[in-house]
């Protein structure tokens, strides 16, 4: 089946935080569930299999995805693994238009007492508008295969965006949905939950053979994007799900989800919020030969991220991550890489990041 679819160092670093819990400016929605729904994902085993939905050798990319979402498998960042939310600024369901955002968050675990935030990075921002009646978004005309489950629209009490860009890591499968749009049913007034939620947008297929996927990854690593996908290159399928946009050819992507309402801070009150601080002490000792141990502070909880880079800027080792308690904490670098191999004498940096603020401290190994 063919298809073309019309379509430096210092005494004390401070920087600002903010509480970990829910604001008036903005509501967000974490997905409890989210699939891709068309096109389907197969690979050459003894046959063409469809890793959609079934798993082969324990590996689908939906129970991928839904695993991700319910583990943490960094105990050390109590973090879930994957958290992807809907983040209104603000939440008006009477208002015409509002703005919303596709947040990749940082959210705690256990799952069901969850808390979140974004991330340094992985936030796109959409115009929405409301919709008492009738259908707020749609696969388009022409774009679709007779997959199962099939495609949910979102209709009645909703919401849609304007087009924007997407970049989506789901079940360790990179892709930059362009042309993208977002949709959803409100459940409850204030909505205490989105149903019947839609996200479509176009995957490029030159990007999609450009990108190679994890080695690590079982069944598919060191393959193309591509080639997991109907009419991509070395594709096993019998048909094609190729589409067109614009004259550039693709696939584009549809993924239903559901997302329910948590605690969520990204810094906007709507109001000059209370401005609170971290404090870092100097790193020591430096210069240093065993390892250099960073202290630092928390007055509130939130999310840190501590890591370390040469003077090339190439990134050696990650120290810290996740979302914190208050009070002291410190964070220690023997001096070797991700892979424990001992770094060479030199200069490098130690960089702490939180609630989108940066300090950066400059340390000296010998050997």
């Amino acid at each position: 089946m063919s298809r073309m679819r019309a379509a430096s160092a210092t005494l004390l670093f401070l920087f600002a935080l903010t509480p970990g819990t829910g604001n008036a400016a903005s509501t967000g929605f974490r997905m409890t569930s989210l699939a891709f729904r068309d096109p389907h994902f197969f690979v050459s085993f003894i046959g063409c299999r469809d890793i959609t939905d079934n798993p082969l050798a324990g590996f689908s990319v939906n129970g991928r995805i839904q695993t991700d979402m319910t583990s943490d498998t960094n105990p050390a960042d109590s973090l879930l693994d994957l958290s992807e939310l809907i983040v209104f600024k603000p939440l008006d369901q009477n208002a015409a238009t509002g703005t919303l955002q596709f947040v990749t968050g940082q959210c705690t675990t256990p799952s069901a007492g969850v808390q979140c935030q974004p991330a340094p990075s992985g936030v796109a921002t959409f115009t929405y508008q409301n919709q008492a009646s009738g259908a707020c978004l749609a696969p388009l005309a022409g774009t679709t295969s007779s997959y199962t489950p099939s495609i949910t629209s979102p209709t009645d009490n909703c919401f849609v965006t304007d087009v924007g860009t997407l970049t989506l890591g789901l079940a360790g499968l990179p892709m930059t949905l362009h042309s993208a749009r977002i949709g959803g049913v409100y459940s409850g007034a204030p909505a205490t939950d989105i149903v019947n939620g839609l996200i479509m947008g176009f995957l490029v297929k030159t990007d999609a053979d450009a990108t190679i996927l994890p080695a690590s990854m079982p069944l598919i690593g060191g393959q193309t994007l591509s080639s997991l996908l109907p009419g991509g290159s070395g594709n096993c399928a019998s048909h094609s799900d190729v589409d067109n946009l614009s004259g550039e050819a693709g696939w584009w992507m549809y993924l239903n989800f559901v997302a329910t309402a948590v605690p969520y801070s990204d810094g906007t009150t709507g109001v000059e919020p209370t401005r609170v601080f971290a404090s870092f002490a100097v790193p020591r000792p430096n210069p240093f030969r065993g390892s250099v141990e960073l202290d630092y502070t928390l007055p509130v909880a939130g999310a840190v991220r501590v890591w370390v880079t040469d003077i090339a800027g190439r990134r050696i080792a990650d120290l810290r991550g996740g979302i914190l308690s208050p009070g002291a904490h410190s964070a220690t670098w023997d001096g070797r890489d991700a892979a424990g191999a001992r770094a060479p004498a030199g200069v490098y940096f130690i960089h702490a990041e939180a609630a989108g603020k940066s300090v950066t401290s400059r340390v000296a190994l010998v050997r």
